[in-house]
């Protein structure tokens, strides 16, 4: 399994800017490899492809940049991951 986490700031003022390139690139592995994000209990919007043998995770965090950490920490472990 593969993890892409994509940062940024939650909310509309910082929609569109360099502020939330993280969610951008997040955005269109998305959009090019089929997969839909939604919010999951941890505090991300988040989704899942599979790209050839490889299931991708991705994450966009809905806390600010630095307060990131707490809900993707719960979305790796909830994947076993470490």
């Amino acid at each position: 399994m593969m993890f892409v986490a994509g940062l940024g700031n939650p909310g509309s003022k910082y929609e569109g800017t360099r502020h939330n390139a993280g969610f951008l690139v997040v955005d269109e592995l998305v959009r090019r490899w089929g997969a839909s994000l939604s919010n999951d209990r941890f505090g991300n919007s988040a989704g899942a492809a599979q790209l050839r043998d490889t299931k991708v995770t991705f994450a966009k965090p809905q806390k600010f940049m630095n307060r990131s950490g707490g809900p993707l920490r719960g979305l790796v472990d909830y994947y076993g991951g470490s």
